[in-house]
């Protein structure tokens, strides 16, 4: 088993770069989602590059308004430059200044100027992507370039579909139905736009898994139909067949879903978020150990991961029968309220009757609905697998019903 533990990062190459979020020098709140959003498909696109290590948007965002010098950041993230920026606009007018960094040194390498209409803005960010990459010597093929050029959605659609991702990370009931109007939303403003019907898709999955809906079958399906669609309007979008591997996965079509992952992973080998969900997907494909080495990989790229790693990793040790480890993990999560399941279960199994059942109450107030007959549905396992007969044992002997 490979551990997961906390340990120095290991030297990297001189391509490793982590973009930070870009000023907002315009004086309007709601320009910040444009901001994070071109940050963060600045990330995107400089991750297709397979020569180059890029830290994740979760990690770089987390020290926003942290008071650290480069080198500092530099040695925080792992990485030997910095991408920063600020960004004003103005009417219908937009302007950047970007500077890349060497973080232990704080030597610019770097710097430029971009002017143009806000129309603009997206092919600003495939000119940083380009000229950063170029800066630090990667070696890009013909087909990779190509991926950059897709079509960019209209700035609103764009807008609205980032603020449905922030909410549907919620992962509660309400915000979820929020996130939902504002992916319609977006697909009504452009119905070309692959990435609305992925975070659609996702909306319709979270509503089967929590079972906030009559027929969670129903909403299993068109959760799968709308990923689809995303991969039909944009056949080189990672995230899309990310999606698809998501629905495909909860669908309890095993192979399909690696098979989606496995695409969404040749477009971007870099995507930290897809290797985790896929670490999952191969958890429930009976592939714990291979698991374990993708999220090592994930962790790598995302440093400081969100709670969904520890999630996944916390099902690796389950799945390997090592309940004590699945505990360690599940305990360094920010939020446990969705832990206590699964940390109910470890207990329960352990021996542990006073904590199963202190983790068993805790379920019961974060999903007031919960039953185990429709939990003893949602892991999607092959077949009725030792290990959900053993999670659905754990919930029972702590007094879940």
């Amino acid at each position: 088993m490979i551990p997961l533990d906390d340990r120095p990062l290991p030297p990297l190459t001189e391509a490793s770069l982590a973009v930070l979020p870009l000023d907002n020098l315009s004086g309007n709140p709601r320009d910040r989602h444009l901001c994070d959003g071109i940050a963060g498909d600045i990330i995107t696109n400089l991750s297709r590059f397979r020569d180059l290590l890029v830290i994740a948007r979760h990690s770089a965002f987390q020290l926003k308004d942290r008071k650290l010098t480069a080198a500092e950041m530099g040695q925080q993230l792992g990485v030997r430059y910095l991408l920063t920026g600020a960004l004003r606009r103005t009417g219908g007018q937009v302007r950047f200044d970007g500077l890349l960094t060497e973080a232990a040194s704080g030597r610019v390498v770097w710097s430029d100027r971009y002017r143009g209409d806000v129309g603009d803005v997206f092919a600003f960010q495939d000119e940083v992507t380009d000229l950063v990459a170029a800066r630090l010597a990667v070696r890009v093929r013909s087909a990779e370039r190509r991926r950059l050029a897709a079509h960019p959605p209209r700035l609103l659609a764009y807008g609205l579909s980032l603020r449905g991702q922030e909410l549907s990370l919620k992962y509660r009931k309400e915000p979820n139905r929020q996130a939902r109007r504002l992916f319609k939303r977006a697909i009504e403003i452009d119905p070309e736009y692959a990435r609305s019907y992925a975070g659609l898709s996702r909306s319709y999955n979270l509503d089967a898994f929590y079972a906030w809906v009559d027929s969670p079958e129903s909403a299993l399906d068109q959760a799968l139909v709308l990923a689809k669609t995303a991969t039909l309007h944009d056949d080189l979008d990672a995230r899309g067949f990310a999606e698809l591997g998501y629905a495909n996965l909860y669908s309890k079509r095993h192979s399909e879903s690696l098979v989606a992952y496995e695409r969404a992973v040749a477009l971007n080998p870099n995507d930290a978020d897809t290797l985790s969900e896929m670490a999952d997907a191969l958890v429930y494909s009976s592939q714990a150990r291979r698991a374990l080495r993708l999220l090592k990989r994930a962790m790598r790229l995302n440093p400081l991961y969100p709670d969904d790693y520890l999630w996944h990793l916390a099902d690796a040790h389950f799945t390997l029968g090592d309940y004590r480890r699945t505990i360690q993990t599940l305990r360094k999560m920010q939020d446990q309220s969705q832990a206590h399941r699964l940390l109910a279960a470890c207990h329960a199994l352990l021996g542990n009757g006073a904590e199963a059942k202190r983790h068993a109450k805790e379920v019961m107030v974060v999903h007031p609905n919960f039953t185990i007959a429709h939990w003893s549905k949602v892991p999607p396992f092959k077949d009725d697998a030792p290990p959900l007969q053993a999670f659905v044992e754990g919930l029972r002997m702590a007094g879940l019903r």
